[in-house]
């Protein structure tokens, strides 16, 4: 149907859907508009914003859940957001995703997708978790698992850097920083 019954050469993909005037079919190049889809889907999903998608939280808790077993005991459910900004991955292999994540997150791989910004406004900065920030020194790993670490989760449900920055400026001058410390925010944690 494609050559309209004129001889049949072989011709690669890249040439079927090159435009007419470059000698192609201009065939509609399947491989590429999924690419594009899965693109214009991580796009939707990390948008952070206000203004974000409802499914993209329900892909957060789905992603969330598979995670490696290398990495499960490390990373306490309660503080994952989404890979793209936290230190913790997804599974490459074995993956239990439903096939449109599995197929968004692969593409993101492939275009190497990741955090970057230039100059982030001290509000974005304050926006981002706290816990296994993509950022912070891969050693910070250990404080996490601190008895502190879990109270600043459990206790006062800290999630993102602007929670634990007014935590910090409710500090007072008597603070020293050591585990045996009796200020009142110390004590009060």
């Amino acid at each position: 149907f494609m050559w309209n019954h004129e001889k049949m050469d072989t011709v690669n993909q890249t040439q079927t859907s090159t435009p007419h005037k470059k000698g192609g079919k201009k065939m509609l190049d399947i491989e590429a508009r999924n690419k594009a889809i899965h693109l214009s889907w991580l796009k939707a999903y990390l948008n952070l914003g206000e203004d974000r998608a409802t499914w993209a939280y329900f892909a957060d808790a789905i992603i969330g859940m598979d995670i490696p077993p290398s990495q499960s005991i490390d990373v306490d459910p309660e503080s994952r957001v989404t890979p793209f900004i936290q230190s913790w991955t997804t599974r490459v292999r074995g993956s239990t995703l439903p096939e449109d994540l599995k197929n968004m997150l692969q593409t993101a791989r492939e275009f190497n997708v990741q955090l970057a910004a230039t100059n982030p406004s001290k509000k974005v900065k304050g926006d981002l978790p706290i816990w296994y920030h993509a950022k912070s020194d891969p050693s910070a790993k250990k404080l996490y698992k601190t008895k502190h670490a879990k109270c600043l989760r459990k206790k006062h449900r800290v999630r993102l850097v602007k929670e634990a920055t007014a935590i910090l400026a409710e500090v007072g001058d008597n603070h020293i920083p050591a585990t045996n410390c009796t200020c009142n925010t110390c004590s009060h944690l």
